[in-house]
């Protein structure tokens, strides 16, 4: 017979204790959408030396998210600009 109790919700100023991060990685997170039970899942075992504390994880998801975006906007066309005579935008 398994135990079929509530959950223990897990509140973020738990989860920046547990895992160990600063307040600007807090705002990252949070900027991400990712929810406290996630931070604290992903809290590396003692077995798991490969992997990185989730305060450097986090670091690494937002510089390589800020940087997609900014190659995505510089990619796309700008929309401001009017279309010329024959209905081109311009370069």
């Amino acid at each position: 017979m398994t135990w079929r109790g509530k959950a223990k919700r897990i509140t973020m100023a738990e989860a920046k204790r547990r895992c160990r991060l600063s307040d600007e990685q807090v705002r990252r997170a949070r900027e991400m959408g990712f929810f406290p039970h996630s931070l604290v899942a992903r809290i590396p075992a003692p077995a798991e030396h490969w992997k990185p504390p989730v305060g450097d994880w986090i670091d690494g998801l937002y510089e390589k998210r800020q940087k997609d975006a900014a190659r995505k906007q510089a990619t796309t066309p700008e929309q401001g600009l009017p279309p010329t005579s024959d209905g081109c935008i311009p370069p």
